[in-house]
């Protein structure tokens, strides 16, 4: 994943935004808005838990950048309920979304937190880290304009999350379940195979 701006830097975006306000007069400082803060996330995390990425895509605006995590930059709506539908796969997922800051100022909303991705059906935790979001108001509705999402460091060094996966992998083979199995590979993973010796 990328790195994070820090809140100083992502402050003054929001003054980019209002800077055709600031020759008529000085400039409102940016303010924490929690309340809405609250309101986008539970916005997503339904979209998210729906299963439906044409339902996530509708939350961002036409000419949005998301940054997800293991992947380049994606530009556009289109492009990016693209992603969310290979991301989702059968949609057997749910999400934990934790909005920990916000900066609003006029039409912006800046906000930064945590998150969780849990299999539905077991409630095994798959991937957690960090997130940012800047949403811009256009017509009444909130929608996300730039997004960043950061696999949580410590999950490289923690062998649980190994074991864990592994275990996913090996019950999914075990029962014979050609399609659970093939949900945990990427879309370009490359699968090389040694031949069995005969007796």
């Amino acid at each position: 994943m990328r790195m994070f701006h820090t809140r100083q830097t992502l402050a003054a975006v929001a003054l980019i935004g209002t800077v055709g306000f600031a020759s008529c007069g000085r400039a409102p400082v940016p303010a924490e808005n929690k309340a809405t803060a609250d309101e986008v996330t539970v916005a997503w995390i339904n979209a998210f838990d729906s299963g439906q990425a044409a339902q996530i895509a509708a939350l961002y605006a036409e000419d949005a950048h998301s940054m997800p995590p293991g992947t380049g930059p994606i530009s556009g709506r289109s492009a990016i309920e693209s992603y969310w539908r290979q991301d989702l796969g059968e949609g057997d997922l749910a999400t934990k979304l934790t909005a920990n800051d916000s900066i609003a100022q006029g039409d912006l909303l800046h906000v930064d937190g945590t998150y969780e991705v849990l299999a539905k059906n077991e409630g095994t935790s798959l991937a957690k880290g960090q997130y940012q979001q800047l949403w811009r108001r256009t017509d009444g509705a909130w929608r996300v304009q730039h997004e960043i999402w950061r696999l949580d460091p410590s999950l490289q060094r923690n062998m649980d999350t190994a074991k864990r996966l592994a275990s996913v992998w090996t019950t999914a083979y075990n029962a014979g379940d050609a399609k659970s199995l093939t949900e945990l590979y990427d879309e370009d993973a490359v699968l090389s195979t040694r031949p069995g010796s005969s007796a």
